[in-house]
């Protein structure tokens, strides 16, 4: 895929997570983001399928790799603020970060190029 694709993707990554966020909240018992039933009435039902496919795509992410990239992404942590938390070195943090994106992307990308080919 062009890097322009992939950028696209990364960047509506985030920006859908940003925006699930305010709807959703990870919860420490179980690690895992709560899928909601409570979106605005405005929103279509292909929004809410790719919001969904995107929550299910985090929660297939390893328990460490979810947290940094929650911290990250959500609560906008730096990767300082994210070692101490997690108790792992920086450059831990960044490796979980770039493992994750790439995961993410991976996904997200064999569901949008299913959508378009099917």
């Amino acid at each position: 895929p062009s890097s322009y694709m992939v950028r696209g993707i990364s960047n509506k990554t985030i920006s859908l997570l940003r925006k699930a966020g305010r709807d959703t909240e990870l919860t420490e018992s179980d690690g895992q983001i709560p899928e909601t039933n409570e979106f605005s009435s405005g929103e279509s039902e292909s929004q809410l399928n790719r919001e969904l496919q995107l929550i299910q795509a985090l929660n297939e992410l390893p328990a460490q790799r979810k947290e940094a990239f929650l911290l990250a992404h959500f609560y906008n942590f730096s990767y300082l603020e994210i070692s101490n938390r997690m108790q792992i070195s920086v450059n831990t943090v960044k490796t979980h970060l770039r493992l994750a994106m790439l995961q993410l992307r991976e996904t997200l990308l064999s569901i949008l190029t299913f959508l378009f080919f099917s």
